[in-house]
């Protein structure tokens, strides 16, 4: 019907309109470059986490995977959030060599993605993500920033995630007078925007960080606001075929 085909697209532009308001008002553009900014790491790989705080030294870049829940019992996460984990799990391991694929690298040049892991495996996954080692991590890392960011400490002790949390160096070796890290809070992502997502931040991520900042972009910000206007119209097409 005629009303309904009206509906859809009158729905579709209405959330794409709303979104980028949003969008334009929440979404501050980058700051101005100076001669004096950091270069972070152009290189990316990815590393199991066995265990608390067994970082290797020496790399450019640590970024830790982190998940504000656990998987295990399953029924206690919503299906989106599950699919985030999974799908976030899937572009870094798609799309980065794990450290023993990478072969002889600089390490000062290279950003690890460090994802704790039960053991040490080919691909990362949901069934092998170690829950448990994700949520002290975040613990350890909320009480960190408590004090210079207490917005972020609410967030990362209180959110589902994903978070990415990028540091110049092991969290063990963080001195809280100098904190810097580049963040993610990825609890209302898309999850069928994750490679894009991964594929921003690594390029975020080359650029260097300068104090606790968070990531953010614009045009990932719209990609988002384009799928859940359209998971949107999905939803409005099964109600209407079941009147």
């Amino acid at each position: 019907m005629k009303w309904r085909r009206r509906l859809n697209i009158w729905f579709f532009w209405m959330s794409i309109l709303f979104g980028l308001s949003v969008v334009l008002w929440g979404c501050p553009g980058p700051g101005p470059v100076t001669r004096g900014d950091p270069v972070g790491p152009k290189q990316h790989l990815w590393k199991p986490l066995i265990a608390m705080l067994s970082e290797d030294t020496g790399y450019g870049m640590y970024t830790y995977v982190l998940f504000g829940r656990k998987l295990k019992p399953m029924g206690r996460l919503g299906p989106e959030t599950l699919e985030r984990y999974e799908r976030l799990l899937e572009a870094i391991g798609g799309s980065t060599l794990s450290v023993s694929e990478g072969g002889q690298v600089d390490n000062a040049g290279t950003n690890v993605f460090m994802i704790p892991l039960t053991a040490e495996v080919a691909e990362p996954t949901r069934n092998s993500y170690n829950g448990v080692l994700s949520l002290r991590y975040i613990s350890l890392l909320s009480a960190m920033v408590r004090d210079v960011s207490p917005g972020l400490s609410t967030r990362l002790a209180a959110g589902e995630g994903p978070f990415l949390i990028s540091t110049p160096e092991p969290v063990g070796e963080i001195e809280k007078e100098r904190i810097v890290l580049l963040y993610a809070e990825l609890s209302s992502a898309n999850p069928a925007a994750m490679d894009e997502i991964v594929g921003a931040y690594k390029r975020r991520v080359g650029k260097g960080i300068r104090a606790i900042e968070r990531f953010r972009s614009l045009r990932l910000a719209l990609l988002d606001l384009i799928l859940d206007a359209d998971d949107n119209i999905k939803i409005v097409r099964t109600a209407l075929a079941g009147e």
